[in-house]
Order: structure tokens, then sequence, then C-alpha cells
């Protein structure tokens, strides 16, 4: 049995010990009283009485409101905090050399709260979320996320004057953007966004967006989730390397390469101020593929497969096309504004449709150049467009079981087909002798133009629509 006076004693031991403890720490409010020097316990207070406290450590919530003289400055190194919110009219600054905040909670700045970083060695570090409603100025160093958790995300757009994160540092093992946000990192070079850590693991949100200019900074074994669990989209500006990650969906709106092979689960799309060369790797598109800017095709090859509806849009010379996987059943369709050729191959797989442009539509073009290898598999559906085809002798014009709506022969040569054609609308013969054939019978819905030459064999041509005119 321990005596009073031994109890007294134990009793004064464990109030001190409580009180020096984390498990005690408080909500803690800036003043300013004293100076801007974040690290002075003079310029905080306990929020909830006023009274005197210490500086911040990592386990205190800190509260920043707005009609103040002075605001903190990060003066430690680090300085720390659990949670931060900085309100209207408050703003936290990190503008002191080789200076940081470790936020080892969330950070929320309200609307008309600031965060300033003006240094490159001053830097803002959080393992829990971001969220800017507010403004940040960042114009030299670094917002970095270290979280381990699903709660290290950026919760709030992040893009245009006044939220764009000019360098974004995500070394954390589970960091990334929140559902249906869009996030901008401003900064060129390879500066700007950095996955600098063996480690590093960053999931893009369903719906989210991230902006980013020039290459990565990726250290080896750090992974990009952006596929289709995690479907969110990357624009790439400026001039640089496609990362070297698959992803879900991919816009291209500057000057970039591929350097390996690359999945694109969902759409692809070279915007107007684009252009994406593929070399001599492989693309593999789920989704749509839109070119309103420039494709570089190299030696590599563009595949279409797996999800079931896919629409071609713009001018895109391919090199290697393959439509389908010849496995699952898809359909894909030219718009009406896309205008298609393939230099070396062009297959439609088994259990595959490609379908000429939507007939309420503009139309479509699909050109086979001379030297290209052309097999069909599956199906071609051709709705309405224009087939071009500009093969000599002996590789054969296909006489494909849905035939065409406008064929044009634009050759160098002679063209014979391997059966009697079915042309829905109007054959044109450009260029080159397209060879009737031995006993064929080729339907012709539309008009007969003919610049180059015909050669009849013993063919019959029939003329099948109502108001079809033969034009030399």
């Amino acid at each position: 049995m321990l005596s009073k006076n031994a109890l007294s004693v134990l009793g004064a031991v464990l109030i001190i010990f409580l009180a020096s403890s984390s498990v005690w720490a408080v909500d803690k409010r800036w003043t300013g009283a004293s100076s801007t020097a974040y690290q002075t316990a003079d310029n905080w207070v306990v929020s909830s009485t006023g009274g005197a406290t210490t500086v911040p450590s990592a386990s205190d919530n800190i509260y920043i409101p707005g009609g103040l003289t002075n605001y903190p400055s990060v003066n430690g190194n680090p300085s720390r905090c659990l949670n931060m919110t900085v309100d209207n009219g408050a703003i936290v600054y990190c503008n002191v050399a080789n200076r940081r905040l470790d936020v080892s909670g969330n950070v929320l700045i309200l609307a008309g709260g600031q965060l300033s970083i003006t240094l490159s060695t001053s830097r803002v570090r959080v393992t829990g979320s971001y969220s800017n409603y507010g403004t940040l100025t960042i114009t030299e160093g670094d917002l970095v996320l270290l979280g381990t958790t699903t709660n290290c995300r950026i919760l709030t757009d992040c893009v245009d004057v006044g939220k764009t994160i000019k360098f974004l540092r995500a070394p954390g093992s589970n960091t990334g953007i929140a559902d249906n946000v869009t996030v901008g990192v401003s900064a060129p070079g390879n500066i700007g966004f950095q996955l600098n850590n063996a480690s590093a693991r960053f999931y893009m949100g369903n719906g989210s967006k991230l902006i980013t200019y020039d290459n990565w900074t990726i250290t080896a074994g750090a992974l990009f989730y952006c596929n289709d669990t995690y479907r969110g989209t990357v624009v790439l500006r400026g001039t640089g390397n496609v990362p070297a990650y698959d992803f879900y969906n991919l816009t291209i709106e500057g000057d970039f390469s591929l350097t390996r092979d690359t999945y694109v689960y969902g759409n692809l799309e070279i915007a107007s101020t684009g252009n994406l060369a593929a070399g001599a790797y492989k693309l593999y598109v789920y989704g749509n593929w839109v070119n309103n800017g420039s494709f570089n095709a190299g030696t590599g090859e563009v595949q279409f497969i797996n999800t079931p509806a896919t629409v071609i849009t713009g001018t895109t010379a391919f090199n290697i096309v393959r439509f389908g996987d010849g496995t699952n059943t898809k359909s894909i369709t030219l718009s009406g504004s896309a205008d298609i050729r393939a230099i070396n191959t062009l297959e439609i797989k088994a259990n595959t449709a490609l379908n000429g442009s939507p007939t309420a539509g503009p139309n479509a073009n699909l050109t086979i150049p001379s030297g290209c290898i052309f097999t069909v598999s599956g199906t071609w559906q051709p709705q309405q467009g224009t087939f071009f085809w500009q093969g000599v002798d002996p590789t054969n014009l296909p006489a494909l079981t849905n035939g065409f709506y406008n064929l044009t022969i634009e050759s160098s040569g002679n063209v014979t087909p391997n059966g009697a054609l079915s042309v829905g609308n109007n054959l044109y013969i450009k260029s080159g002798t397209l060879q009737g054939g031995s006993g064929l019978t080729h339907n012709i819905g539309g008009d007969w133009i003919q610049d180059g030459s015909f050669s009849a064999g013993t063919s019959t041509i029939r003329l099948t629509g109502s108001d079809c005119e033969i034009l030399k």
C-alpha cells in the first residue's frame, strides 16, 4: 500500500507527464502578436481560451484567421502542425530559404485564404488531404504529398490563376487526386510533376484530370495508376516523352513521343496544338480516337481493341492499324470528319465491324495506298463515305461482302477486283485502269465517273439507281 505522500508525488508526476504529452495537444490560433515568425510561441494562443501556449507540434491543429497585421512566415526546419485551416483574408508564407512546413494531417484553404510558396528551397509537405478554395501562389518551391493512406488526396480543383500547383512532388506510397477533380502543374521542364521515390504510388480518381508540362521525373519503381480502374485523364502540354505508364484517357496538347508500348483504356485525343510520334512502338486504344492535330506513325502500330464501340475522328495516316483483337465483339465507326489511311497494313480482325460514316452526317474517307496490306476477317459496313483504292495489280481490289458506298480508284496501273463489285452510290475511276474481269456483274447505285480507264473484259455493268449518270 502506497503512503499518502507517495500517492501525492505519483499524482504530481502523472499530471506533469500528461501535460507534456501530445495526447493533450490543443487547437491553436495564430495572432501574430509578436512577429511573423511561425516558431515564436507568443504568436499563438489556445483557440478555445485565448490563453498562452507553445509553438505548434505535429499533433496540433492550427487556425489562421483573417483581419490581422502579421501573418505566419514558416521559419522552422521543419515547422509542424496536424491540420491547418487558412481563413478568408489570411495568408501563410513559405518565404524563408531552406525551411518547410510539415502538415501531418490536412490542409484547408478557405475562400479568400492564401498559401504562398516563393523560394525554390521552401516547401509544404502534406500527409493528409489538400483542399484549396482560396489562392495558392507558388513562384518557386514545392507542394509535396507524403501520404501512405487513401486520405492523401487533392480534394479541390487546382487549375487556372490562383489554383495551379507549379511544382508537385508525390513521393508518398498512397497519394493522388480525388474523383472529378482537375489539377494543373504549371512548371516546364522535368521538375513540374515528380514521382521521386521508388515506393511512390499516385492514384487518379474517376473523372479526375492531371495537366502537366514537358517531361515527368520518375524514380524507377514508382507507379502511376490511371487505367480501367482509376479512370482519370492525363493532359500533356509542352514538349517531351509520353510518361512510361498506361492511361485511361490521354490528351496530347504539345509535342510528345512514345518511349514504349502503351495502353489507353479510354479515349486518346490529339488536340489541334498536339503532335504524337509513335516511333517503333505499339499503341493499344480501347476507346475513341480523336485527332485534330498531328500523328506521326513512324514504324509503329495502333490497335483498337476490347471495348464494344469506338469512334474515330480526324485525319490520320497510320503505319499499321488493326481494328479489333480477333476475340471480343467490337464496332468501330469512322465519324463524318474522319480521313483514315494505312501505309503498311490495315486489318479488320474477326468479330469486328468497321463502319463507314453514319448516313446522317458528312462523308468519311478510308484510303488503302499502294503497297498496303488490306485484310478483312471481320466486317466492313460501308454505311456512307468514300473508299479510296490506290493499289495496283497483282494486289486485287477486294470485292467486300457489303460492298462500298462511294468507291474511288486512284491508281498508277491496273486494278483488278477479286469478285463482283457492289457500289451503293458513285464509282469514280480517277486514275489507272479498272479491269472488269471475266463474267463478273458489277452493280453501281449512283453515277459512273471516269477520268481514268476501264477495260470491260467480259464483265457486265448494272446501273441500279433511279437517277444514274455516266460521266466521262
